[in-house]
């Protein structure tokens, strides 16, 4: 039996609502045994690096990436603040494929977006989108990383507020971050879309838009694998529209499925861990949100 077999059997979690309300990581992800290939695919520019942190070591191309974007920040006569350390700097630096002035770009805006929108606050608007079942955490795969179910058809005029949503889903993924993830071992989420019941004409396309530009522009190189499920044909036509707004590399973690499972998903995760109606096992959710405070790390 394999390292990995033998984690995928001790971290396995049965249909058990404490797993879901406590989202510290269990205690066997802070001794996963990582594969080559969990750190990072791939060289150069075409690579793939999923764990930035911990004692990660960074190969010979992006540490002369990250020296370069430096000086050539420098030249722009832009000042990296504290938080642009070697990680978050290389994960936007790969999310665009090392183009420095795109790059310096995201930044500038990301360091803007920071200041307004950090930390979150749980206000009851924000508390009552979190709780209609749009968008929540389901579990963990068996690299303990999170498992996040996006709802679409939930997402009805009474949560079309832009500025709410945006809210919400930076109070999610930052709580996400800061309580969930492991550094140097798990720092990516598996998301799962569905579609259930939408056609071309009601799908809420524009809010759906603004959902995978928000996470792709603001949480680079978190994604791990996105599924979407109960895909209409039609969703093609504007995919091909929308796909135009995001980076090449979350575009390739991007996968379609026209009935309600996503089988890939479970050479990652334990049927346990999966709702009945997305094929796993799990009682389907009744309820969607149960934190009301936590505290942020510095």
């Amino acid at each position: 039996m394999c390292i990995r077999d033998r984690y995928m059997g001790t971290i396995r979690m049965t249909p058990n609502e404490h797993y879901l309300k406590e989202l510290s990581p269990p205690p066997e992800a802070f001794h996963l045994l990582l594969e080559p290939t969990d750190y990072k695919l791939g060289d150069g520019k075409s690579g793939i690096r999923r764990i930035f942190e911990g004692e990660v070591q960074y190969d010979g191309f992006e540490e002369k990436m990250l020296a370069d974007f430096r000086t050539f920040a420098k030249n722009k006569k832009v000042e990296l603040d504290e938080y642009w350390t070697k990680a978050p700097t290389l994960r936007f630096l790969q999310a665009t494929h090392f183009k420095f002035e795109k790059t310096l770009e995201t930044i500038v805006e990301h360091t803007a977006w920071r200041k307004k929108a950090l930390p979150p606050q749980m206000t009851p608007r924000v508390e009552a989108f979190l709780s209609a079942g749009i968008i929540y955490i389901q579990g963990r795969d068996n690299n303990a990383r999170p498992l996040i179910i996006f709802n679409a058809s939930k997402l009805t005029n009474e949560y079309l507020n832009v500025e709410v949503m945006m809210e919400s889903l930076t109070f999610l993924f930052d709580t996400v971050i800061q309580t969930m993830m492991v550094p140097g071992k798990v720092e990516n989420w598996v998301f799962l879309m569905d579609l259930r019941g939408l056609g071309i004409t009601s799908l809420p396309l524009t809010p759906m838009k603004r959902l995978m530009s928000f996470l792709s522009t603001n949480f680079r190189s978190r994604l791990h694998t996105m599924y979407i499920v109960n895909t209409p044909s039609s969703i093609f036509i504007p995919w091909n529209v929308a796909k135009s707004l995001l980076e090449e590399n979350t575009v390739k973690k991007i996968n379609f499925f026209k009935t309600g499972v996503a089988e890939p998903l479970f050479t990652l995760a334990d049927r346990g861990q999966v709702e009945i109606r997305h094929g796993g096992t799990f009682p389907d959710r009744k309820t969607f949100w149960y934190i009301y405070t936590f505290n942020r790390k510095p």
